[in-house]
């Protein structure tokens, strides 16, 4: 968010992580609306959209999908809940795919503990 000390109207605005050029105004006031009509004419962004089509079909990001991996690792590896609040951990995720958004440790735990209630379910089906 860039302050909006510079501008005339003295509001908040956020640029385009795309072109760096575009402004809005990043007030809760105001939606997303100009932000979308911005990326349909975003050179920079039409550009990223057509390499990354061009390079075998890129799958689309799905946020869920992405949730149930983090679930797995740090159940797998044993990390604790706040890993997945770590600033380099974030950035690293932001950087291989930057339609992510970042969740907390009591989301992530909420979404270990849904895994551990369907093993545990698949398990007492299978012996008991």
């Amino acid at each position: 968010v860039i302050e909006g000390s510079n501008f005339t109207d003295g509001m908040k605005r956020a640029k385009c992580s795309h072109c760096k050029r575009a402004t809005f105004i990043a007030t809760s006031n105001y939606g997303t609306s100009n932000m979308k009509k911005h990326l349909e004419k975003c050179k920079a962004y039409q550009s990223t959209k057509a390499s990354a089509s061009q390079e075998g079909g890129q799958q689309r990001f799905e946020q869920k999908v992405y949730r149930d991996l983090l679930a797995k690792a740090i159940i797998r590896h044993g990390y604790g809940f706040s890993w997945v609040e770590h600033e380099a951990n974030r950035q690293i995720h932001t950087y291989l795919n930057n339609e992510v958004r970042s969740i907390g440790r009591n989301t992530v735990k909420a979404d270990c503990l849904k895994f551990q209630q369907l093993i545990k379910a698949e398990f007492q089906s299978t012996f008991c």
